[in-house]
């Protein structure tokens, strides 16, 4: 087949494509301006300092330094359940559970380097912002007790006063990438269609042969020869 060929087959089944296109542009609007929620994101960096105060803390520092181990260490009790617990417990007014806190948390740290970023996604700024506070708050105090080292600093806090952005598309980019699935799944659909079931129509015949078509018979079944 030449490229005209499968333009002819698009145009033909066209309003397939129009009606896929316009049901998914129309349920992205409408989702968009009455149901869709906007996810923000807060942020909190933490650092472990070089206490130098004596020799056990510097060997405690040469330690982080050298070995990416107590990164991992602390990462997991950022996240661990007693820190979670302590934070719900305190804000009450969130009406979260730990297990929600944990599914809203992401704690991430470079390699070679001694920061801690902590980030919290949900659907309010100023809940993200003091959720993000409130665990770096709890897990700053606890570690003291847990670690037996004093070394964790704050670089900055959220601000739940900011005017954040969305970190979610934009209604005019969803829209624009729901009509181009649609439109692809639409003609993705046709030519699946025209594999497995097609049938040639007349100009299609005529273009293929290269002759005027006289005729068409129906489809001849078993049972018609009986008759």
């Amino acid at each position: 087949m030449k490229l005209h060929d499968y333009f002819a087959i698009i145009r033909s089944n066209l309003w397939m494509v129009v009606i896929i296109v316009a049901v998914s542009c129309t349920a992205t609007t409408v989702y968009g301006h009455f149901k869709f929620q906007p996810d923000y994101e807060a942020h909190v960096m933490l650092m472990l300092r070089n206490n130098a105060s004596d020799q056990q803390k510097q060997l405690t520092w040469d330690a982080i330094s050298t070995n990416n181990k107590l990164i991992t260490t602390y990462k997991e009790i950022l996240t661990s359940p007693p820190i979670l617990n302590e934070v719900v417990q305190r804000n009450p007014q969130w009406e979260l559970t730990a297990a929600q806190v944990s599914k809203k948390l992401k704690v991430k740290s470079a390699n070679q380097m001694q920061f801690i970023s902590l980030s919290v996604k949900d659907k309010s700024y100023n809940r993200a912002a003091s959720i993000a506070n409130a665990v770096a708050d709890v897990f700053q105090k606890n570690i003291v007790s847990i670690m037996k080292v004093d070394n964790v600093t704050f670089v900055y806090k959220a601000n739940a006063q900011e005017q954040a952005k969305p970190i979610t598309l934009p209604l005019a980019l969803q829209v624009l990438l729901s009509f181009v699935i649609s439109f692809l799944t639409g003609v993705t659909l046709i030519f699946g269609c025209h594999y497995f079931y097609g049938r040639m129509k007349k100009d299609q015949i005529e273009r293929l042969l290269g002759v005027p078509l006289l005729a068409v018979t129906d489809t001849i079944r078993s049972k018609d020869y009986r008759q």
